[in-house]
């Protein structure tokens, strides 16, 4: 698209008053002006484009989550110290604080006396009784309901 116009030379009136306006070139300064604008906005576009793409490659490698773990009522993970899961507000057993060897650690308790219906949710749930504590998963729970709030839930999800 050009941006200049030419205008034909043209003769106004006659005789001696007559005029004559000879051919004119005349540049179309508002279609330059919109030509130069794109333009600009173009450059500015691209090196923005470049910009991000350089940045963006240069990916900072993950933060290793050390100190996350996996609740043991929804999975979902969870910071370590944490006392409430924030996904499914379960209270979290002791020994989700815990780090499992301590949980090894833990001295023998005197075996709980377990009624049939109880010893039957324990097999259902997949629930074991050893040393005193009650172990479900990688889990190790002080109360029998704790363990079965937390497989029903497990098993739920």
């Amino acid at each position: 698209m050009s941006t200049t116009v030419t205008t034909p030379g043209e003769t106004f009136g006659s005789g001696d008053y007559a005029i004559h306006v000879p051919s004119q070139t005349v540049h179309n300064i508002g279609l330059m002006e919109e030509r130069r604008n794109h333009l600009i906005i173009a450059s500015v576009v691209t090196v923005a484009g470049v910009f991000l793409l350089g940045f963006g490659s240069v990916a900072r490698p993950a933060e290793p989550q050390g100190d996350l773990k996996a609740c043991p009522v929804c999975a979902e993970m969870i910071q370590a110290a944490a006392l409430k899961c924030r996904y499914c507000q379960t209270d979290l057993p002791e020994s989700f604080h815990a780090p499992k060897d301590a949980q090894a650690a833990r001295p023998p308790r005197a075996p709980a006396r377990l009624t049939k219906s109880q010893l039957s949710d324990m097999e259902q749930l997949g629930i074991t009784h050893v040393d005193g504590y009650f172990h479900y998963s990688d889990y190790v729970y002080d109360s029998l309901s704790q363990a079965i709030i937390h497989a029903k839930a497990a098993q739920r999800a």
